[in-house]
């Protein structure tokens, strides 16, 4: 069955630390394809990219893994492709609502579209959303969650149920 591994980073550096001290467990996330030889998401002073897959320590990276359909999968991997091709600039200026989410309406992103710029847990979010069969549960859940707002820590508490930690 084809997948998604969702690599969640806690924090390593001072900088981090202060992050996290403010968003919670995990400073940043990214995601990998199943059968699949890049890394995706969105790093500060960057614009959205793939990386070569890179070894993940286990004492920094909580690892959770999400079954996709075929078509999910393939939708996912597209999506990723085309978001990087576009080179989406770094998202600096929704970062800051992930410290204090409850106190924001900023209008969430529903299309690929309208998509203009990316940090990286609101990357992982649009490209689940936009890909996962609207009859499950997780898609629900996606729904829930402003990508604009959510954190990497709110992100990995709401797709827990819906994957498998390894």
């Amino acid at each position: 069955m084809p997948y998604v591994d969702i690599f969640f980073k806690k924090a390593e550096s001072n900088v981090e630390s202060i992050v996290g001290a403010c968003s919670g467990r995990y400073v940043h996330v990214e995601m990998i394809p199943s059968d699949h030889q890049y890394m995706y998401t969105s790093y500060m002073f960057e614009t959205f990219t793939q990386n070569n897959i890179e070894a993940h320590d286990p004492q920094v990276y909580t690892l959770l893994r999400i079954d996709l359909s075929e078509e999910e999968h393939s939708g996912t991997v597209d999506m990723l492709l085309r978001l990087t091709d576009r080179s989406i600039p770094y998202n600096y200026s929704d970062l800051p609502w992930c410290v204090v989410p409850s106190i924001t309406a900023l209008k969430d992103v529903y299309n690929e579209e309208e998509i203009t710029a990316l940090f990286c847990s609101q990357a992982i979010i649009l490209v689940l959303r936009l890909n996962v069969a609207s009859n499950k549960s997780i898609y629900q859940a996606l729904m829930d969650l402003n990508s604009r707002t959510t954190s990497p820590t709110v992100l990995f508490e709401k797709l827990k149920p819906y994957g498998e930690i390894i």
